[in-house]
């Protein structure tokens, strides 16, 4: 698997978080209350663009997922959702390229973080900042096909 380094400005997210125990399809719940909703969110940058942003992992399959849309400000966030600054950082970005999960239920995005995490990433000489991660979602991204695609960014640190 391919990655590239990445400096991305800070992001500015509104959004829906949840506090997510592996394994569990709660994720999904989220994605689906956020789409009900995310034409209430004011200011978006890009809407064909949606990130998934995972923090707090400092516990074992544990962790806070926050899904969103990037804003250029913070104005009238909707009752239940939620502002994240991600701030100014480098990433490796890895590409994801398929189905999330098969049609008899193999996790595939799970196995594509187990090959960034424990055989790519032990390879390379980057301090990886491991609280956080996210995923961004364009028009590549097709919940079903195997043709499918979204980026995992990895922050690295300086």
């Amino acid at each position: 698997m391919n990655y590239k380094i990445v400096e991305r400005e800070e992001i500015k997210l509104v959004g829906m978080t949840e506090k997510i125990v592996m394994p569990s399809n709660a994720i999904h719940y989220l994605w689906e209350n956020f789409t009900k909703r995310c034409d209430e969110v004011d200011k978006v940058i890009n809407k064909t663009i949606c990130y998934g942003v995972a923090d707090n992992m400092l516990e074992t399959n544990t962790f806070d997922e926050t899904v969103a849309y990037e804003v250029s400000e913070f104005t009238n966030i909707p009752e239940g959702m939620i502002t994240k600054i991600i701030p100014k950082q480098k990433y490796l970005v890895f590409t994801h390229v398929g189905a999330i999960v098969g049609p008899k239920g193999e996790q595939f995005l799970s196995k594509t973080y187990e090959n960034i995490y424990s055989k790519i990433i032990p390879t390379l000489e980057f301090e990886i900042d491991n609280t956080f991660n996210f995923e961004l979602y364009d028009d590549r991204f097709s919940h079903a096909l195997e043709n499918s695609e979204f980026d995992i960014y990895v922050p690295i640190k300086e």
